[in-house]
């Protein structure tokens, strides 16, 4: 008789996954991305994408990001974004952005 692996509770990465707003994480994904094929359509080796994304838009993101604030479910949607670019082959680098001073920029090179 074959055993059949039940499982009835969630692990920890079944938990932090389910956590996690994937559609916040696709749509930052998409415009990344599309920011990206622009780039690369006008010959660019970079991207600057800032104010027109979730997490580059909403400030809430930057001061879980920057530890102002305690949300370690908003810093860990950025750092899925950031892991999949990485894992992609692009370097990406967060910083603030200066007009607003309380928003995050991606900075995008390949």
């Amino acid at each position: 008789m074959t055993t059949v692996p039940v499982k009835t509770f969630y692990d920890a990465q079944d938990a932090r996954y389910r956590s996690l707003n994937s559609v916040v994480i696709h749509n930052e994904c998409n415009d990344i991305e599309t920011n990206i094929i622009q780039g690369v359509q006008s010959g660019n080796l970079d991207v600057k994408i800032s104010g027109n994304t979730t997490m580059t838009t909403s400030n809430a993101y930057y001061y879980a990001y920057y530890g102002v604030t305690n949300d370690p479910t908003k810093v860990a949607e950025i750092q899925t974004v950031e892991q999949h670019f990485y894992n992609l082959g692009y370097n990406v680098v967060i910083t603030v952005n200066t007009t607003t001073e309380n928003t995050l920029v991606w900075n995008v090179n390949w």
